[in-house]
């Protein structure tokens, strides 16, 4: 996921259905998102916050790259769009951090 963060292509389902049917990968996960944050890193982010899993960290992982800069924009734009979604879900006011 790191070496292709902008890739969004059919291959990367695999590797996110194999995860996800495996577990045991929310430290690496955490961990990679924190170093190269990828769409398919933050897209398996999203769906552990999906299944209750994760919120722990993830909601502070995806303010910290909304905030920081680091991701590039089309990372960007789909964290934002998560967590204005959860925001919207859980019915909260504000929607996503401004940058």
């Amino acid at each position: 996921l790191e070496d292709h963060p902008e890739e969004d292509g059919t291959p990367y389902w695999g590797i996110v259905h194999g995860l996800e049917a495996n577990g045991h990968y929310e430290a690496l996960l955490r961990d990679s998102i924190a170093r190269v944050p990828s769409f398919f890193g933050v897209l398996l982010a999203n769906r552990m916050l999906n299944a209750g899993e994760g919120e722990d960290w993830i909601p502070a992982a995806f303010d910290s790259l909304i905030r920081s800069g680091t991701a590039s924009p089309r990372v960007t734009q789909i964290v934002t769009k998560f967590v204005a979604a959860r925001a919207k879900i859980n019915g909260e006011q504000g929607g996503a951090p401004n940058p």
